[in-house]
């Protein structure tokens, strides 16, 4: 709770341009501590794991736990001190041209052949997000091709609102098929509901980015969206009768069910590491080289959840294997406590670089790829990472072949060349309120 704390004054900025800081935090603050508090008052001697409660291994759990939280404050905090990464060209340069017209038409004919041609093997085949079993590479194609409507719209729409042109019949007709398409291909058939979670959470945030320019309207959205939303989805994703008592029944049970066993599982990774040791990048390599067929590498590591399950299924009461693996998780499993700091250190790079690409207004792609990227974090810090880093990776494609297909048939226009200069903390006044001017009109929060 103290690192907590600590990561709302230091680790939380008011001027970013994204949105991943707030997704950290929320993390933080329902997975790693309000969860787990919950649980062990309800169930002080046995985990939502099934695993048993040590009262010393719990105190090891929690610093573990605060020792991430304060290394990614102090490293995202002394990144947001050096020079923005982006340049005072890149902040001020023009908004990019329109959308050509042939290019838009183009995708929004793709991804509706896309939608028919995936349509009954989405539907009549049941959903798993674990890369172990099948082709990782026809995993990675699929989802590329499968999260393009959705990769469409938010470019589509993040043009539409910057530019505030009239909403035509055209274009409004392509905004409402599109996403009649990301209905079809990103519902609750299709994806989890973490997943889906940062689809639409990152269509509103485009969407309404003048409304939610503001950090606490941001904070309140997304909150909203975990403490309220994300459980009362539950009634429709296992066919639940929509009433009253059981949305408040749902919210009651809602942090007991697996989708909370992160705090859990840190406090198991930590035990196996005490008997077994670390694995030395083991299952680093693995994530890395996810996309390597299992039939070419027959020792390839499991995904770490899928570790972890198989510790418990032998040792506990555990009897399934889709179990999550924190990124606290995954980097004490490999390296201990230097891995949870190391981890949490790429982690608030990767979040300063998001804020930089969220700056930046040469091309409509980044705005809506970093918006995306920032919400898909929740999913990402759950874990297990080698699952995340192949959906990742596929959505980011997704984005740029979008970007590729909505500027077919546009005329290129040369520029003139613009010298660039690092944008550092107390330069002029005019690239400072320049890059305010480009925060507030891309949905950022001004600075102050």
């Amino acid at each position: 709770t103290v690192a907590l704390l600590v990561q709302i004054r230091f680790g939380m900025r008011q001027d970013a341009a994204a949105p991943a800081d707030i997704v950290v935090f929320i993390f933080n603050w329902l997975f790693l501590d309000f969860a787990q508090k919950i649980q062990l008052i309800s169930a002080p001697r046995r985990l939502i794991n099934t695993s048993t409660v040590a009262p010393v291994q719990v105190l090891l759990t929690d610093l573990m736990c605060a020792l991430f939280i304060l290394a990614y404050t102090l490293c995202y905090s002394w990144l947001s001190r050096r020079p923005a990464p982006t340049t005072a060209a890149e902040v001020t340069a023009a908004p990019p041209q329109p959308l050509a017209g042939f290019g838009v038409v183009l995708a929004v004919v793709i991804c509706t052949a896309i939608a028919v041609a995936v349509g009954p093997s989405t539907y009549f085949t049941p959903y798993s997000d674990d890369t172990s079993q099948g082709s990782p590479l026809m995993t990675v194609t699929r989802n590329v091709f499968v999260f393009l409507p959705s990769a469409t719209l938010m470019i589509v729409l993040y043009e539409t609102v910057s530019r505030r042109i009239k909403w035509t019949f055209s274009r409004a007709s392509v905004v409402v098929l599109l996403f009649i398409l990301v209905l079809f291909t990103k519902n609750t058939h299709t994806d989890t509901r973490f997943s889906l979670g940062s689809v639409y959470l990152s269509i509103i945030l485009i969407a309404f980015g003048a409304y939610f320019r503001s950090q606490n309207r941001r904070i309140t959205l997304l909150a909203l969206g975990m403490v309220l939303v994300f459980p009362i989805s539950a009634l429709f994703t296992h066919h639940m009768d929509v009433t009253v008592e059981a949305i408040v029944t749902t919210i009651e049970n809602h942090y007991f069910e697996p989708h909370y066993d992160s705090w859990a599982n840190i406090y198991s990774t930590i035990e196996i590491v005490q008997k077994h040791g670390v694995e030395w990048g083991h299952q680093l390599l693995g994530t890395l080289l996810f996309f390597v067929p299992r039939n070419l590498w027959p020792t390839k590591p499991v995904p770490t959840g899928v570790f972890i399950a198989n510790y418990l299924i032998v040792n506990y009461r555990m009897w399934f294997t889709n179990l999550s693996a924190p990124l606290v998780a995954e980097g004490y499993i490999d390296f201990g406590a230097f891995g949870v700091a190391l981890y949490a250190g790429v982690l608030a790079l990767l979040v300063s670089r998001l804020n930089g690409l969220a700056l930046r207004t040469q091309k409509w792609l980044y705005v809506p790829l970093a918006t995306y990227v920032s919400m898909y974090l929740m999913y990402a810090l759950r874990g297990p990472l080698m699952s995340a880093l192949a959906y990742g990776l596929g959505t980011c494609f997704s984005f740029v072949l979008a970007s590729l297909l909505l500027h077919v048939g546009r005329r290129s226009v040369r520029q003139s060349p613009v010298t660039t200069h690092s944008v550092t903390r107390g330069q002029n006044k005019a690239v400072g309120s320049a890059a305010a001017a480009a925060s507030v009109h891309q949905g950022a929060a001004p600075g102050r």
